[in-house]
């Protein structure tokens, strides 16, 4: 497959989200406009009640009154991190910087993982790659990106949607005092390492035989991952295993920016782990106990060990852990 083909791939699934996005975007504005509660003028097809009903939700969960009545007032204000954050909160609405921020996270991840496309096709970073004998035909990064259009659609951008106003009511903020460096280094610890208890537990279940073959054997597809692969899972494994990353957070309850950084950092650790190279420059393994990509890239090739997302201590503890650097010994007559 030539760089070309891989280029056009890769950007034609930006498109292809990036379309869905801007449709859910487009369709939200269009049903928070003031005076009306459904996109595209179906509001005439509503009784009087049932767009009053609809009204109260939309200002008490999605739509900042205030913003729309005199955000575009506001100036931003550069000088400073918190300064942009606040201004541009005061003058567009936080549910739609909520979604312009997931249209980055998504595509910083696809490209990250083109990226990993690219080195496996032209045999870059030999030296490093896990294992060295295979290599991805198209058919299988087709497959994937085909997968994760229909995830991102299907799934995700709903959950997305619905997100905010459940965000709202568990009382994450983007407002009040800006989180300091200390708040926002033990969240993220705890965010890394409460994930990994959650991913664990959900991962192991996941392994039970019944849903391993109705759900988590998508995942398994390929025993040698690469970088996009880290989404790739059945619709069901989404929603059970994005509810280990939104864990943390919903007890947490964080401001809003850490929040994002987090899972912008999530992501890009998801790449990395299914990428299929033991990197030298992998921020990451300065973690404690961090796996690295050799321990999860094992658990894609034996299946029953190392289910946690990143760290070694967890499958430790519970006698699931292998070293992916163990060579078994061949037996003797």
């Amino acid at each position: 497959m030539g760089f070309k083909t891989q280029l056009l791939l890769v950007a034609g699934l930006s498109i292809l989200i990036g379309a869905a996005l801007v449709v859910a975007g487009t369709t939200a504005h269009n049903a928070t406009q003031p005076g009306r509660v459904l996109p595209f003028g179906l509001d005439a097809y509503l009784g009087e009640k049932t767009v009053e009903t609809l009204s109260y939700l939309k200002y008490r969960f999605l739509i900042v009154k205030e913003i729309e009545e005199n955000g575009h007032k506001v100036q931003l204000d550069w000088s400073s991190m918190e300064s942009l954050w606040r201004t541009l909160h005061e003058k567009y609405q936080p549910f739609y910087i909520f979604m312009v921020f997931y249209s980055f996270m998504t595509f910083s991840y696809i490209w990250s993982g083109a990226i990993f496309i690219v080195v496996e096709q032209y045999g870059w970073l030999q030296d490093y790659k896990i294992q060295q004998t295979k290599l991805n035909p198209m058919v299988n990064y087709v497959t994937c990106i085909l997968n994760i259009l229909f995830n991102y659609v299907i799934v995700i951008i709903p959950m997305i949607i619905a997100g905010w106003p459940i965000f709202n009511l568990l009382g994450f903020r983007y407002e009040g005092a800006w989180p300091t460096w200390w708040e926002l280094t033990w969240q993220m610890c705890f965010f890394f390492v409460g994930e990994d208890w959650f991913e664990y537990w959900g991962h192991r279940w996941l392994h039970i035989p019944w849903l391993y073959q109705k759900i988590h054997k998508v995942h398994h597809e390929f025993q040698a991952p690469f970088g996009l692969s880290a989404s790739y899972a059945h619709w069901a494994e989404i929603i059970i295993l994005g509810a280990a990353t939104f864990a943390p957070p919903v007890i947490a309850r964080p401001h809003l920016f850490t929040f994002y950084v987090w899972i912008q950092l999530r992501q890009l650790d998801a790449v990395v782990t299914h990428c299929g190279y033991n990197l030298p420059f992998n921020v990451f393994d300065y973690l404690p106990y961090y796996g690295g990509t050799k321990f999860h890239d094992y658990h894609h090739t034996s299946f029953f060990f190392n289910y946690a997302s990143r760290f070694t201590w967890i499958d430790k503890a519970f006698g699931t852990y292998r070293d992916p650097d163990f060579q078994a010994k061949p037996k003797s007559d």
